[in-house]
């Protein structure tokens, strides 16, 4: 799959919107935030994109 074609972008879109409403559904309740819950979800933040480049440089 070429980079910058619409599939390319399809999936990246629909992936975002997945994340979204994952993060929205888990954490809706309101609560005080921990500092392991916090590294925890940067760790996932950081790690997806990573994970996206080298993706991306193995095509």
């Amino acid at each position: 799959m070429p980079i910058g074609s619409p599939t390319l972008w399809l999936v990246t879109i629909a992936g975002v919107l997945a994340l979204f409403v994952l993060d929205f559904l888990i954490t809706r309740r309101p609560h005080a935030v921990s500092m392991r819950e916090a590294i925890g979800w940067s760790v996932f933040y950081v790690a997806i994109p990573v994970a996206f480049g080298a993706w991306l440089w193995r095509a």
